[in-house]
């Protein structure tokens, strides 16, 4: 598992910014989730929204069914993907927070925790935007640790099986990655190196783009620029290719990185989130190339971007996809 995301680590651990959404915890407590039991924590109904909805019983219903879908596919995602550490738990965040009080047991485990901000005009709007993509800030940590050991933010419409599954490999990727970088020591020229090994795979596997996502003037023009197999499709085959691990098939994902700031306590929107593109192997969640922003890469800065990134995979994200590609 040596390989299997160092791109996705090392393109942005060397960005020095403080709004970029990961987090990276010691090696030692890295070694510490692996021995412990992992405390999963499910979603909840937030009081305030139900407020505002409580008097709709079909918006009432349409958000509870919401919630318990997105439960089952934590549920399936994380018995089916982790295997880092060998026991796992599904609590609350009420009983994540009496765990943490707990002096007897606040040493004794791990847990993996998503802030969900959901936009609440897709509850109490009629408007176009109703339909915007909720963002998702996922926490690796230990409870009887502030820091988080790991964290990522997301973007998606009702998070499916799949999705959770790409952000567990992710997650768990890295660990590993951390766990082998204690022998191995790796290079910024060791990782680019690697890029162009991963990026080779692509030439035997069917690149599957979502068709929402892509923009215009590539789909006129992806012939040209890709000349491997690829396929225009919907978001429902990529997430089959995903859960059956298709050793066949690679995808893209655009994959939010930071928030432009807007203060201290600023409400995550999604017209300001900065985006990279990621294509990942639907068999392992390996990083196979990425395309970022002009501004960051490999040793660049976030404080440079003055606007938000595209989530729309274009011409030139898939041109920097492919030039490692020999």
């Amino acid at each position: 598992m040596k390989k299997l995301s160092l791109i996705f680590l090392f393109t942005l651990l060397f960005i020095s910014n403080s709004n970029a959404q990961m987090g990276f915890g010691k090696l030692e407590d890295v070694m510490e989730v692996q021995e412990k039991t992992l405390l999963v924590i499910t979603d909840a109904q937030s009081s305030s929204l139900l407020k505002k909805i409580e008097k709709d019983p079909e918006k009432y219903t349409e958000y509870s069914d919401e919630i318990d879908q997105y439960n089952l596919a934590l549920k399936e995602a994380f018995n089916k993907t982790w295997t880092f550490s060998n026991k796992i738990e599904y609590i609350t965040q009420e009983e994540l927070a009496s765990i943490e009080k707990d002096k007897s047991k606040k040493g004794n485990y791990a847990y993996f925790d998503n802030q969900i901000n959901r936009s609440p005009s897709r509850f109490t709007s009629s408007s176009s935007k109703a339909g915007d993509p909720d963002t998702y800030s996922l926490v690796l940590g230990l409870t009887d640790q502030k820091k988080p050991v790991y964290q990522m933010m997301y973007a998606t419409l009702h998070p499916t099986e799949a999705d959770l599954t790409f952000i567990i490999q992710q997650f768990q990727n890295y660990l590993n990655t951390r766990i082998a970088l204690k022998t191995d020591k790796k290079s910024k020229k060791d990782i680019r190196e690697e890029l162009k090994e991963n990026a080779n795979l692509l030439k035997t596997k069917t690149l599957l783009l979502d068709e929402n996502f892509v923009d215009d003037d590539l789909k006129k023009n992806i012939n040209e620029i890709y000349k491997f197999k690829y396929k225009l499709t919907s978001k429902e085959e990529i997430d089959k290719a995903i859960l059956s691990r298709n050793a066949e098939i690679a995808y893209i994902r655009a994959v939010p990185v930071t928030q432009q700031s807007g203060g201290k306590n600023s409400v995550v929107k999604l017209s300001k989130l900065i985006f990279v593109q990621y294509v990942v192997s639907a068999e392992d969640g390996k990083i196979l190339g990425y395309a970022a922003p002009s501004a960051m890469g490999l040793g660049g800065n976030l404080g440079a971007l003055t606007s938000s990134s595209n989530r729309n995979t274009t011409e030139k994200d898939l041109e920097k996809i492919i030039k490692n590609i020999d």
